[in-house]
């Protein structure tokens, strides 16, 4: 049986980010690996964790089941890592290791891909997945060096060249684990956020309705903080990943599979602002 790392000529390569996921790694991969045959590879762009997962990652590596590089780095560089290694003609990214992938939404959304939308780069909400040809992923420069808002760019550099499209599957659902983190970890998730946000010149508070103080703090110490690291783009785009100029109708292949949509439907509602029409 041909492996991840033996497949000579893969058709996709699942390129996932990993940052210390040992309660998850495990049961994050194995749904993967229940979904996927010869046809595909899959690259793990470690970060260097420290937590135990890197040895049951290298383990994999060495069974040929995966294909391992460790590297320290942020998300987008993770992902662009895996990006410069994949093999395949389509890759897909955003499938990581805190994910369970739901039995049968993978092939139905590579299906759904080739026969709506092939040759594009395909923004998938309700799954943080983007899929597209490495060559246009190269194309457009891949990912930059961002923890946060690494996909919007990435995304918003393919609309540039009219090769953008988004749409509403759900192919996977988070791993819950009782995880608690300290207000100072909050907080400088929070400043990294609005500091990745405003290098790409984009309003970290575009969708709410209040900014508490706490966030005002976070938001004033990040835009400081641009004097020093300069931005990524040298003047607003004014993008919006969920325009309907963009948009790419998928209801009716998730419809089919015969399971409880609620809140691919609530997606629909609120991004479009309508249900689906098969929806009552």
């Amino acid at each position: 049986m041909l492996t991840s790392a033996t497949v000579p000529n893969p058709q996709y390569s699942v390129c996932i980010t990993h940052d210390n996921e040992g309660q998850k790694v495990r049961a994050s991969l194995e749904s993967l690996f229940a979904e996927i045959d010869g046809r595909f590879e899959v690259v793990v762009a470690d970060n260097l964790s420290t937590d135990g997962s890197e040895i049951f990652l290298r383990n994999l590596a060495r069974e040929g089941k995966i294909r391992l590089l460790e590297r320290r780095g942020s998300r987008g560089l993770g992902r662009n890592l895996a990006l410069e290694n994949a093999r395949g003609r389509l890759v897909v990214s955003g499938i990581d290791m805190d994910d369970y992938v739901i039995p049968g939404r993978l092939s139905l959304l590579l299906d759904f891909y080739h026969k709506e939308c092939d040759g594009s780069l395909l923004k998938v909400m309700e799954s943080g997945i983007c899929l597209a040809p490495r060559e246009l992923f190269v194309k457009v420069g891949g990912w930059r060096d961002l923890q946060f808002s690494e996909n919007w760019d990435v995304c918003e550099r393919a609309a540039r060249i009219g090769m953008y499209r988004w749409t509403i599957f759900k192919v996977k659902n988070e791993i819950s684990t009782e995880e608690r983190s300290s207000l100072i970890k909050r907080n400088r998730v929070r400043y990294k956020r609005y500091l990745d946000e405003l290098r790409l010149r984009r309003n970290p508070f575009q969708l709410e309705k209040r900014v508490s103080v706490g966030k005002m703090a976070d938001y004033l110490l990040a835009l400081l903080s641009t004097l020093y690291t300069g931005h990524l783009n040298e003047a607003p785009t004014g993008f919006d990943d969920v325009s309907g100029t963009y948009f790419v109708d998928s209801s009716n292949w998730w419809h089919r599979m015969g399971q409880d949509e609620k809140d691919e439907v609530d997606w629909y509602t609120r991004l479009l602002k309508r249900v689906p029409n098969w929806y009552s």
